[in-house]
Parts: C-alpha cells; structure tokens; sequence
C-alpha cells in the first residue's frame, strides 16, 4: 500500500493537495461535463451498441474512481489532524 511508505507530513500535504482540487471550480466543472457526456453517451446509444455503452460506462467508473481515491485522501489528512490535535 502505497500510504505504508508515506510520513504522516506527505499525507497530510497530499491530503490538502486532493482538498485543493476537489474545491476547484475548474475539476468539478469538467469532472461533471465529463460525467454528463459518459451518460449521455449511454442513453443514446442504439440499442446494438453495447461496445459503445460499455466504453462509456467504464471511463464514468474510472472517473468516479478518481475522485473517491481523492476524497480518501482528504479523509486520511483530516484523520491525521484530528489524531495530533487530540495529543
């Protein structure tokens, strides 16, 4: 796991890092066209293109994917804070 190499400085600074982006007007508007396009791309494909939902449904997967492991990122930093404040 890739946090057992990490110092609880790097996670919080990666943390703040992931917070950062997830507050940016920029990421959420893309993340959220990009989001919109994949479904879109799903509720108009015909009937016989299943390649072609499946493409969609996974790059919308991926996508949510990447802003979990980012949100899991904030929660390990504030974890942390919590855990230094409390000592």
């Amino acid at each position: 796991c890739m946090e057992e190499n990490m110092t609880s400085e790097g996670l919080v600074q990666r943390g703040s890092a992931a917070q950062a982006l997830l507050d940016n007007d920029s990421f959420r508007q893309v993340t959220k066209a990009l989001m919109d396009y994949y479904i879109s791309a799903i509720l108009a494909s015909n009937p016989d293109d299943e390649k072609g939902r499946n493409a969609a449904y996974f790059s919308s997967r991926a996508l949510q994917d990447l802003i979990a492991v980012l949100n899991q990122w904030v929660v390990i930093k504030d974890q942390i804070i919590s855990n230094t404040e409390e000592e």
